[in-house]
């Protein structure tokens, strides 16, 4: 029953325990209990409610008394609770924010970092020229190998001199990688350039590198092919000879080169050491840095051969048309081993391109030569030759059987499904699974994200309408509180707000029909994307859900005043429209004016004002339950808080964790530098399966 007598009691006895308003509300309603319990045994005995009412005051006590015994008895409850309090809102709020603006941009700053170096990669700068390119200044604790290796070359910003370098490790066992790397990109108008060549042969006496070098800074002062010429209307090309005497010494170098047991340029050999000075890679962002660069190393040997390859075939004519038949066939006759010097030292597939071209100009201008001359049998062999050589590229130039690119569809990776058509290599599926299921994590990871920061602008948001329901709250005399639930109450909401839902989540993408991690995210994409779009609903829905009926109840528990259902609900979708609309509304202009328009930077002040003004007007016409709203927006904060430091310590180390093994499994398009892999090790695999059918094509011919 209501008594204003037992109401002012309850409030003096309990004017102790203001500093902590939940406790108070909790203490006061246990003593307006044990009051009414008090007088309704005196009316029970006949005594009428005035009298009982008067005798239930009296038997309860002096107020001072009791007031000094409750604030002894709660003093150190209190206490505990204030640094429970003290905790929430100046630590673990603040620290959650923190956690996930540091996490989410963390991330971002590397992706954008490393994407800005790989599109100054196509542009054609070099990556150390990319640093104009770096808008995002990265975190210490999440610096991308990218920045690493900017900070290095900041360190040591002068030009590697490659001979110096070469000298400086010529103990070195493999220090004719360093002088290889250092020949192959010597310009021909270098002084000593012969002397050069001349001491890189006696570095490697089987190598035919530098006999073939020398043989192209011959006949490049020698004579001109017809080949190298551009043609004009209506005049016909010849090869042109500068000096006879250059072109026999270039002719005998290539020979020579011809009659060594291999040929390597070493450009792959010296890129392996200069990527093994690198910062290891560990997320997909350094293995996209090492892929940009890798994709700067230098073949400026690979025009050269291309060059040569012209200049023997008008080496051939040049003998022909002297009446030197014998030595322009033993020229052309040079075609094969050539070839097969070039395929065997073939490690990339744009060495390998080159060799198959440079094959087919010598070998083309060889059979010319032999028709020329009646060698019908020579010029038979080798086309024969020539066109099992080429086999391996024609073949691949046929469209991937209709079954062949369904099987990529469901069960590749979108860059796989991009690569292996031109690769023409069919993986099996378990093969392929690093790669999609990397591309699944990478969506989750994506969304992982989104929900940190969607709770973090929740409690924010929640901490920005607490305020307005304070400020109504001072109409009626009431303040709103922060909560202090039970560990119990927590590990409700947090259980079935956000653990379980993740768990369902993870059993239900792992099903072998229904699942979606087995399959190629083009195949599957829509439902992948719907499966954790209801993920990060349920998870946001479910812990404002599950906190504001814990609020409700306990709110009504402290006779707190609490808007009925029905009540409530229109009071949160007209409050919650207003609050959470004008939230997003500030938000979308705040990414607007940053990668669209400055102007509408001006808007956000207008923005904020017009939703902070309609707020207010909500809050004052609702201010009878001020104390409730203000209660159960200063709680969910907490809620969102623990949620994002939850996830932060547990869904993002497992998502960088499983990112890594699957880079580390994959063997189809990551290149692991620890591992010698400078390209893509699909692309070392189909290179090794041409290389071996050419070889084989070119034994047969020799046979």
């Amino acid at each position: 029953m209501d008594n204003p007598t037992f109401d002012q009691l309850a409030d003096q006895v309990t004017d102790g325990l203001k500093a902590d308003p939940e406790l108070r509300l909790d203490i006061r309603a246990e003593v307006l209990a044990h009051l009414e319990d008090a007088a309704a045994h005196a009316a029970a005995d006949g005594a009428p409610p005035a009298e009982s009412a008067a005798a239930a005051v009296k038997a309860f006590g002096t107020p001072l008394d009791i007031a000094a015994a409750l604030l002894d008895a709660n003093a150190r409850r209190m206490v505990w609770r204030a640094r429970a309090r003290l905790l929430i809102s100046a630590l673990l709020i603040p620290l959650a924010v923190l956690v996930a603006v540091g996490l989410v941009y963390g991330r971002f700053a590397r992706a954008q970092n490393v994407s800005s170096a790989l599109a100054g990669a196509v542009a054609g700068l070099d990556v150390a020229q990319t640093t104009v390119l770096q808008p995002f200044p990265e975190l210490p604790w999440m610096e991308s190998s990218y920045t690493k290796y900017l900070r290095q070359r900041r360190a040591h910003p002068e030009q590697v001199d490659k001979r110096a370098y070469w000298e400086k490790h010529r103990s070195d066992p493999e220090n004719a990688i360093y002088f290889a790397d250092y020949a192959c990109q010597l310009p021909y108008e270098a002084e000593g350039y012969v002397h050069e060549m001349r001491l890189g042969a006696s570095l490697e006496p089987d190598n035919a590198l530098y006999h073939y070098l020398l043989a192209g800074y011959y006949l490049k002062k020698a004579m001109l092919a017809q080949s190298e010429q551009v043609k004009k209307k209506g005049e016909s090309l010849k090869d042109v000879l500068y000096d006879a005497r250059l072109m026999e010494l270039g002719i005998a170098e290539y020979l020579k080169g011809t009659r060594k047991p291999y040929y390597s340029d070493h450009a792959l050999d010296a890129q392996r050491k200069r990527i093994a000075h690198l910062p290891k890679p560990v997320l997909t962002e350094d293995y996209l840095f090492y892929t940009t660069i890798n994709a700067e190393v230098d073949f400026s040997q690979l025009a050269a051969q291309r060059t040569l390859a012209r200049k023997i075939g008008g080496c051939m004519r040049l003998l022909a048309a002297k009446g030197h038949t014998d030595e322009a066939r033993l020229l052309a006759q040079s075609w094969k081993p050539y070839a097969k010097h070039l395929t065997a030292g073939s490690e990339s597939l744009i060495h390998l391109l080159v060799a198959i071209a440079c094959a087919n100009i010598v070998a083309n201008d060889s059979t010319l030569l032999y028709d020329a001359v009646g060698h019908d049998t020579l010029a038979a062999d080798t086309r024969r030759t020539l066109a099992a050589f080429n086999g391996p590229k024609e073949k691949r130039k046929n469209a991937m059987p209709p079954a062949d690119q369904a099987y990529l569809k469901r069960y590749g990776s979108t860059l796989v499904n991009i690569t292996l058509p031109v690769y023409d290599a069919l993986p099996t599926a378990a093969e392929m699974a690093p790669a999609r299921r990397l591309e699944h994590l990478w969506l989750e990871t994506v969304g992982l994200n989104w929900l940190l920061m969607t709770l973090a602008g929740m409690m924010i948001l929640a901490l920005a309408l607490a305020a307005f329901w304070y400020a109504a709250a001072n109409g009626v005399k009431a303040v709103p509180f922060l909560l202090v639930p039970s560990w119990r109450a927590w590990v409700r909401v947090i259980g079935w707000s956000v653990l379980l839902p993740v768990g369902i989540y993870a059993c239900l993408t792992r099903l072998p029909v229904i699942g979606v991690r087995e399959y190629n995210l083009q195949f599957i994409g829509p439902l992948a994307i719907l499966e954790l779009f209801a993920l990060l609903w349920l998870i946001t829905y479910l812990t404002t859900r599950h906190t504001t009926r814990m609020v409700n109840d306990r709110c009504r528990e402290l006779d707190v005043p609490v808007p009925d259902a029905k009540a409530e609900r229109r009071i949160a979708i007209q409050a919650g429209a207003i609050g959470y609309i004008g939230f997003a509304v500030v938000i979308g202009l705040a990414i607007m004016a940053i990668y669209m328009n400055a102007v509408l930077w001006l808007c956000l002040p207008l923005s904020v004002v017009l939703t902070g003004i309609l707020y207010r007007r909500k809050t004052l016409a609702l201010r009878q339950y001020a104390l409730y709203y203000g209660t159960l927006h200063r709680s969910l904060a907490p809620i969102y808080a623990v949620a994002i430091m939850l996830l932060a310590c547990t869904a993002q180390p497992y998502l960088i964790h499983r990112e890594r093994q699957y880079l580390r499994a994959d063997t189809i398009l990551t290149p692991h530098p620890d591992r010698g892999e400078v390209f893509t090790p699909i692309e070392a695999r189909i290179v090794e399966q041409w290389k071996q059918e050419m070889r084989t094509a070119l034994d047969e011919g020799t046979r």
